[in-house]
Parts: structure tokens; sequence; C-alpha cells
């Protein structure tokens, strides 16, 4: 991948992911950076729930379809952005510069992919995004700060609880946890001052969205 435009890596094309994906595809028409797509997993009946994919995306019994693939030809149809994709797992040894976009659903995960950032001046900004059912949190940082490191770490200990099941009801927060990192990445795409910043989302009700930063 050789471009002069930054680059955002977005890590995750489920849930979360395939949404967040469509509306940063949206976003870059205009020639201000490019997307990096990360997912290895194929496409099963009860990702239909709560992802962007549809029946036919199912693929045939013998030939399955690569969530990348059918997310690929969903951002070609409603944006025209080219994107790059990669089937492979990311780790701590994946080169990866620009803005980072993590959208996996396991601690572990999270915890491996950020060696590959922690540190690493290449990156200028590292987004978290987490879903549990009607809740939400997004995490935004600078990898290289000392302090929002520590901090963040602390987000990474323990097991998380499992991951909900496919419902629609979740479908409100998804949208707005893709509104959010879309927000983020406008704010702080220029490397302009960040601290440690902490979106919290609740549709228990109606969308209440809450946000807060430490020095």
């Amino acid at each position: 991948m050789r471009t002069d435009k930054k680059i955002i890596h977005c890590i995750g094309a489920g849930s979360i992911g395939s949404f967040t994906d469509l509306l940063l595809a949206i976003m870059a028409r205009t020639p201000t950076w490019e997307l990096a797509l990360y997912d290895f997993d194929i496409i099963e009946g009860g990702n239909l729930v709560n992802q962007l994919y549809w029946k036919p995306d199912l693929g045939r019994s013998k030939k399955k379809v690569f969530k990348l693939a059918a997310l690929k030809k969903i951002i070609r149809r409603f944006s025209g952005v080219k994107v790059y994709t990669s089937k492979k797992k990311v780790g701590r040894k994946t080169p990866l510069s620009g803005i980072v976009v993590v959208m996996v659903d396991s601690l572990a995960a999270r915890r491996e992919i950020f060696q590959a950032v922690k540190f690493n001046t290449a990156v200028s900004l590292y987004i978290d995004a987490r879903s549990g059912g009607k809740h939400a949190i997004v995490f935004a940082l600078n990898p290289i700060d000392i302090d929002q490191v520590r901090a963040y770490e602390k987000t990474l200990e323990g097991q998380a609880a499992p991951p909900p099941c496919a419902d629609p009801q979740t479908l409100p927060v998804l949208s707005l946890i893709a509104g959010v990192v879309g927000q983020l990445v406008l704010l702080y795409q220029d490397e302009r001052p960040l601290h440690l910043e902490r979106v919290l989302i609740n549709i228990d009700k109606l969308p209440i969205v809450g946000s807060s930063n430490s020095p």
C-alpha cells in the first residue's frame, strides 16, 4: 500500500466494524484519507441480524464468503471509495500507522493489537470501540503519551464479559458508535492536543452520549 494520504486502519468488520467502516468510507470521499480494513471471519447466518450483511452475502454451502469481500462491495456501492483489505490477523508485529480504529470482540485481541500501537510514533490516533447490548464505550488516545497509555491499559485488564447475542435492538447503538468514531477522527486527524477521551453511550431509554477526558 503506497499512498501520500493519511491511512485509517480499521480492525474488525463485525457488528461495530461493518457500520463504522461504511461511515468512514463515505466520509473519505473527499481526498483526505484512505482506508485499510482487517478481518479474517466469514459471514454466518447470525451475522445478518445486527451487521451490515444480507442473505446473498452468505454464499453457498461449499463456498463461504469473507466479511471483507462483502463489505468491500457494499462500500464501493455506497461510496465509490477504494479500500485496502487484509484477511491477516492483526497482532503486535503488524505495521500500523496514521489512525488505528479497533472494533474487535475480545480484550485479548485488543491487548495484542495495542502492542503494535503503543509508543509507535507512526500512529497519531488510536480509537477503541466496544459495545455491550444497549451500552457502549469508545476510547481515543495519543498512543505515544505514557500517561494516556497507562490509563488505557488498565481497561484491558481482566476478562471481558462475553459479547451480547445478535439482536436487532442493538442496531441504534451500533449506529451511534459509528458516529462517535467518525467525529473523533474529524476532531483529531490533524494531531491536535488529545487527552484520553472516553465516550459513553446508553440507549436504555433515549440515547444518551457522555464524554470525558483525563489530563
